[in-house]
């Protein structure tokens, strides 16, 4: 019980110190009213029998001087015990005890807050970036999301609430101006990729690199990366915000995309995952809808090849998950071509790859540039097929899969849209044709069958075979009541 009591105590204390700098009286001397009751034969056994150090607990009974508790002097797995129960804020208190504390919980610390860090491509939190990559706190670092891009070009409105002065509104009209085109300029001087570049030469261990786009309007809140609150809450004062308005490719995600990995080449960063993909799209495609990689091509490192070898950096990659938003690159009469020469280079070349997602925004000419993919031989080792925003026929839906049944061992298909609405006949070809095949997630927009359906395991044929006689089932009476109506 010695260990017990000894930690019990300071955890309740440190997670008030904001408001009690000292801790709790278990640890302060005993004053003349109040005399020592406490014996040490009270705790001088553990619940194991083992006898702690008598130096341990006369400190821990008569107290240190004030602000010296003994906290600092427990060992370091006692020290961890106690900060893995506190919750982030509290934490965060518990470093600030003192010098011993700090170093004691550096690890969780940063494991807390530094694994995976998110910052916008804003001036302001490209320059955190940069310093952040510069400070000891780097080498914990294993996750890089860069965005979403800060939309700042549009007018000024301001948001209902608070009322402020004319003066107080021109103020603060000023700053958001200010703060536009600080970014502006930023952009159009290429002094983003600078910081980039410079922020991942400091960032060794970086295994994975996510790109957070906003989807749609509205969708991804602001405040998700580093640089959100600085733009809402103290340029805008939390009253102002800029209208949403069509990014150009200065301001593009994929553009951010470009840059990051090639200063991620350059940096021989041992990269394992890239994802770019959307997790939120419309139930139908509509061009108008303009989102981070709308505004220019994507664009992929080039991988030199050594001694028919693949360069460092992309040696490990095994996930890779892009979007095509941008027309150009779906379009024929653009630079479809081109666009599949720069992907199935990269792809192929980078042979580790097992993962390859492809999020589709972009309507006219997609699906022509996913069969072209499919029968090009670049995506012979791939294992794992994500798509999202496929809306097609199942006919061509059979025909864009087929090169992959020697191969394909899962599937997920997010957000199906079946033209035809042959979706129990996708699971009988999935069935007869996918031997391979042993994880599946589907989620599609039809009425007839509201429920997505997720397997992973080996018994695959008996598993669609099943979904197939439900479907079934379930079809006919969404036709009877259809009828009846």
């Amino acid at each position: 019980m010695a260990i017990t009591q000894a930690t019990s105590q300071p955890t309740s204390a440190l997670s008030q110190t904001q408001r009690q700098p000292t801790t709790a009286t278990a640890i302060e001397a005993p004053t003349k009213n109040q005399p020592n009751n406490l014996k040490l034969n009270d705790m001088s056994t553990s619940v194991r029998g083992a006898k702690p150090p008598s130096t341990f607990l006369v400190r821990f009974l008569m107290g240190r001087k004030l602000g010296s508790g003994i906290l600092p002097h427990m060992p370091c797995e006692l020290v961890e015990m106690i900060a893995v129960q506190l919750p982030m804020n509290d934490l965060g208190n518990l470093r600030l005890v003192c010098r011993e504390l700090e170093s004691k919980t550096l690890w969780y610390f940063a494991n807390t807050y530094f694994t995976e860090v998110k910052f916008m491509p804003s001036k302001y939190a490209l320059r955190a970036l940069q310093a952040m990559s510069e400070s000891r706190m780097s080498k914990y670092v294993r996750t890089l999301a860069l965005g979403p891009p800060p939309n700042d070009q549009g007018n000024i409105v301001f948001l209902g609430g608070d009322i402020v002065s004319p003066s107080e509104q021109e103020e603060i009209i000023s700053q958001m101006w200010k703060y536009s085109e600080e970014n502006r300029q930023m952009r159009n001087w290429g002094e983003d990729a600078d910081m980039i570049y410079k922020s991942l030469q400091n960032l060794h261990h970086i295994t994975t690199l996510n790109f957070i786009d906003a989807s749609r309007w509205g969708s991804c809140p602001i405040h998700v990366s580093y640089g959100g609150h600085y733009m809402h809450k103290k340029v805008g004062a939390g009253l102002g915000v800029f209208q949403p308005v069509t990014l150009d490719s200065t301001q593009s995600l994929a553009r951010i995309f470009s840059i990051t990995l090639r200063a991620a080449q350059a940096a021989n960063l041992n990269v394992e995952r890239i994802d770019a993909h959307m997790t939120d799209i419309p139930q139908s495609v509509d061009e108008h809808i303009m989102n981070g990689f709308s505004a220019c091509a994507l664009d992929f490192p080039i991988v030199q090849q050594i001694d028919s070898s693949v360069s460092s950096f992309f040696a490990n990659l095994s996930v890779l998950k892009i979007n095509i938003a941008f027309k150009g690159d779906a379009y024929p009469q653009g630079g479809r071509e081109h666009f599949l020469d720069r992907f199935t280079t990269f792809i192929s070349l980078a042979t580790s790859i097992r993962t390859l997602g492809i999020t589709f925004t972009v309507g006219v000419g997609s699906m022509e540039l996913l069969e072209q993919l499919t029968y090009s031989g670049a995506l012979k080792n791939i294992k794992k097929l994500e798509l999202a925003g496929v809306s097609v026929t199942s006919g061509v839906l059979f025909f864009i899969l087929e090169p992959l049944r020697s191969n394909l061992c899962g599937l997920s298909m997010n957000e199906l849209l079946l033209l035809d609405g042959a979706y129990i006949e996708l699971l009988v070809w999935l069935r007869d044709n996918m031997s391979l095949l042993m994880e599946i997630d589907m989620d599609y927009f039809c009425e007839e069958f509201p429920s997505p359906i997720f397997y992973d395991g080996t018994a695959m044929s008996e598993f669609l075979e099943t979904t197939i006689g439900i479907w079934t089932e379930e079809k006919v009476e969404f036709d009877h009541e259809d009828l009846s109506s």
